[in-house]
């Protein structure tokens, strides 16, 4: 209840789910927008825009089976059920919290499927997932894994800071305009430069 809890003011609470993993035996949540720093150093608006505090209000209110999986802006979590493993692919990283303690994987690193949670593949025809579905899932093309950002836009993303550190406003835009011309936006937050695939 993001638009709830942040932009009407109401209290923290919970509403029902899509409980989308139910059939394989995991209580999961997802938070997008885990990172948000939009607020700036006035707002905090991070987890999905309700800030650390609300977050671990609602956190504490939660079942103890559940698994809350914190996806940090431009990320993405592949659950391979049939290899057992989960990957983080996309530019940061994926949190998962426990009885509100997070543990951090960033891109590219793997883990297995167990850490979400005990899981059980479901008998598609008990399960109520059609069998079109179950095929769709089955036949589909393995993720894009080239997220990597060419070394020649590393370099200028290099530039763009220094120039930055030495407050040259006019070659630093230049350079995100070059950037952005090489296919990437670059957004600047409060850890730093972040470069994402435009």
């Amino acid at each position: 209840p993001v638009y709830e809890i942040f932009k009407v003011g109401e209290d923290v609470h919970k509403k029902p789910g899509l409980d989308l993993f139910a059939d394989f035996g995991l209580r999961l949540n997802f938070i997008p927008h885990w990172n948000n720093a939009e607020g700036g150093a006035d707002l905090d608006t991070s987890r999905c825009f309700m800030g650390l505090e609300r977050f671990a209000e609602w956190c504490a209110s939660l079942p103890s089976n559940t698994t809350t999986l914190g996806l940090d802006e431009h990320t993405g979590l592949v659950i391979d059920f049939q290899k057992s493993v989960c990957q983080v692919s996309g530019v940061s990283s994926v949190s998962i919290v426990r009885e509100c303690n997070p543990e951090i994987y960033a891109t590219g690193s793997d883990f297995p499927l167990e850490e979400l949670g005990d899981f059980t593949i479901p008998d598609p025809l008990d399960s109520g997932i059609p069998n079109n579905v179950w095929k769709m899932v089955q036949e589909a093309d393995p993720p894009d894994e080239d997220d990597t950002p060419p070394t020649e836009v590393l370099s200028l993303l290099e530039a763009r800071q220094q120039a930055r550190a030495d407050k040259n406003w006019a070659e630093s835009d230049r350079l995100r305009d070059e950037i952005a011309s090489q296919g990437w936006q670059v957004q600047d937050t409060p850890e730093g430069q972040k470069l994402v695939k435009a």
